[in-house]
């Protein structure tokens, strides 16, 4: 899991972008386009990594057939024991098309030819032609079988929405473009977008395209389409429109879909903190998910198999200890009860943060699992009760031990899942003063809150800048009021991966200078947490 291409010794020009992963002959194979050179110019190539159960990886070829001219962007089609890779190129007079090469073993590859090249048809697309995603299932019609293919691509103005391509092959070698499927944005606002996936699934169809500065969603997000004709119209799945994606940073990327022996699953990208975005040195993908419709919505699911990422267990008992408020700062309404595989906590508004001891290794990575249940303060009327919030904490390295071990103050990032519908991540800091006079759950109401759950004594502050939920999203979003959730947290590098009821919630970037040290945070409520187990991850 959390694969990548580039490796720390590689030179600084060595840079990769893209993602398509298949399995075939009993194994997964992630296909990666990387920088190479050829006569000079800067090409991109391939990388290929395998794994047997898609948990761990071996990289099996680097920089094969690189080809001058080409685009970080390509598509693949395994078929008939041949594998078809679409490289999307420019000519020399800077005209975008995408060739076609074919392999047999996936290391030695053959151009078919120039007259193979695809071009988009002017009569309904200009410029843009990249990353085409052909639907596992053939289209029957009255001319006999066809794999459709769709593309990223500028449908033009006067011809329909965007921003879709369609095409059509009999084998995967020569493709035939096709006017655009019909695409109804509806009500919402039209973007130009990329073509991630196209999958039939219980008899539906659907389209997810991606892309950024969307409604919400400021940074890379995917959204779904359906329809009951592979030609449209497609139209937004409102519940659950966003699959997966950030509210402010590019974290998660573009997702491929994979027919694997277990299901349908996706392989998502990751890539964050880059001082080149694209094509990027640190482009990976993360754990694979499981893929599934569910009420005519598609969502993304723990993948079982991931489990044989566990080593070695970490032993948890007794290693935990109460670190915010300070001892003197401490209300009746705070209280810390742990026991060997649980711990509870209660805290008013300012929270309560209770450190394992353990410091945990974010390079070779770590999973954390256990029940989360979050109980709001309630009075007497419920009428316009506030939300509770509990979830993880990662701390800073240069807390140093907060306020219980004589420090001033102490911070690091917060992942927390609110009672109404909302996960938030942001940071998290605390004093043993006054640093804050804004309560995040109380703008409104104050009076209620005050009444309910006491004054705010400002002693932290919470700046978010990641939201799931509460609406159009398809990630599961915050917990139920007294309702314990089977709660996962994957830890790989600069990556965590959180999953509730084993329904995937978000991708974070854990903070650049994480101590090792993980806690639990209660914001207004109670928070418990049981069954708490952790293991090293070795892949």
């Amino acid at each position: 899991m959390f694969v990548a291409p580039i490796r720390p010794d590689d030179p600084e020009t060595r840079r990769a972008w893209e993602n398509y992963t298949i399995h075939t002959n009993g194994a997964f194979y992630a296909f990666f386009n990387t920088t190479s050179n050829v006569e000079g110019r800067r090409a991109y190539g391939l990388d290929i990594a395998r794994s047997v159960d898609g948990v761990s990886w071996e990289f099996v070829g680097r920089d094969l057939c690189p080809i001058a001219g080409a685009h970080a962007g390509f598509g693949l089609l395994h078929t008939d024991g041949t594998t078809y890779y679409y490289p999307t190129c420019s000519d020399g007079s800077g005209t975008v098309h995408f060739k076609v090469y074919a392999s047999a073993d996936l290391l030695t590859w053959e151009h078919l030819g120039d007259d193979f090249d695809v071009r988009p048809d002017p009569r309904w697309y200009a410029e843009r032609w990249d990353e085409i995603c052909v639907m596992r299932d053939r289209y029957t019609d009255a001319d006999g079988e066809w794999y459709l293919g769709y593309i990223t691509a500028e449908v033009r103005d006067d011809v329909g929405e965007p921003s879709v391509a369609m095409l059509r092959s009999r084998d995967g070698r020569r493709w035939e473009v096709l006017a655009p499927p019909a695409v109804d944005w509806g009500e919402l606002p039209s973007q130009h977008m990329e073509v991630t996936f196209a999958e039939k699934i219980d008899g539906r169809y659907y389209l997810c395209m991606g892309g950024r500065l969307y409604m919400d969603s400021l940074g890379y997000s995917l959204y779904v389409f359906v329809s009951d004709s592979p030609f449209g119209p497609f139209r937004p799945v409102r519940d659950a429109f966003r699959l997966c994606g950030t509210s402010t940073r590019d974290i998660t990327w573009l997702g491929h879909t994979i027919d694997a022996p277990d299901g349908v699953l996706l392989g998502l990208w990751v890539s964050a903190r880059q001082d080149l975005e694209i094509p990027s040195r640190g482009l990976g993908i993360g754990p694979l998910k499981r893929l599934v419709a569910e009420n005519g919505a598609l969502r993304l699911k723990y993948r079982e198999q991931n489990d044989a990422a566990k080593s070695t267990e970490v032993p948890l008992s007794g290693a935990a200890r109460w670190v915010f408020p300070a001892p003197n700062q401490r209300t009746e309404r705070d209280r810390v009860d742990p026991t060997d595989d649980a711990i509870e906590i209660a805290a008013g508004r300012d929270g309560a943060l209770v450190m394992m001891d353990h410091r945990f290794d974010a390079v070779a990575g770590f999973a954390i699992e256990g029940r989360l249940t979050v109980t709001e303060v309630r009075g007497r009327i419920a009428t316009h009760q506030q939300p509770s919030a509990g979830g993880f904490f990662f701390e800073h390295a240069s807390t140093g031990g907060g306020p219980a071990a004589g420090a001033a103050a102490g911070g690091g990032y917060a992942i927390v899942m609110e009672t109404l519908g909302v996960t938030r991540g942001g940071t998290w800091r605390y004093a043993d003063r006054r640093i804050t006079d804004r309560d995040v759950y109380a703008v409104a109401g104050n009076w209620l809150v005050n009444h309910r759950s006491g004054a705010l004594h400002g002693l932290s502050e919470f700046v978010q800048d990641d939201q799931v939920g509460p609406f159009g999203h398809a990630s599961y979003c915050g917990v139920r009021h007294a309702r314990p959730h089977g709660v996962r947290l994957i830890v790989r590098g600069i990556f965590a991966e959180l999953y509730v009821d084993d329904y995937y919630v978000q991708t974070y970037c854990i903070p650049e200078e994480f101590s090792g040290r993980i806690g639990l945070l209660c914001l207004d409520g109670i928070v418990r947490l049981d069954g708490l187990r952790a293991w090293n991850v070795s892949v």
